[in-house]
């Protein structure tokens, strides 16, 4: 597998990033960071966009992410940006209260 990834600079300064791994034909996004104070300024979407054109050039053609249940401004994100739920990881995400989260599996054909 090829582990890739994109930051984003504003203003000179990192204010995002994302993380992904592929294989032959599919990839992982494993991570999207945005800055609080860069946050609602459409990054995370050019970020993902970037990151879809990047793999579509290398021939992916199936993108796979997971996002915690309740984190509903990146579900809304991926699901804006053509992905969809494919199954459920029950308690996946500790969060540092001791609690879990499922976790939302989307996917997203390229191409």
């Amino acid at each position: 597998p090829t582990t890739r990834g994109l930051l984003l600079y504003e203003l000179d300064a990192p204010s995002g990033f994302i993380l992904w791994q592929h294989g032959p034909d599919s990839a992982e996004i494993y991570t999207l960071a945005i800055r609080p104070v860069a946050r609602r300024k459409g990054y995370a979407r050019q970020l993902l966009q970037a990151a879809e054109a990047a793999l579509a050039k290398d021939g992916i053609l199936r993108v796979v992410l997971d996002v915690a249940v309740d984190n509903l401004p990146a579900h809304a994100l991926y699901a804006n940006n053509g992905y969809a739920e494919i199954a459920r990881r029950a308690g996946y995400y500790q969060r540092p209260d001791g609690e879990r989260a499922d976790a939302i599996v989307m996917e997203k054909q390229l191409g």
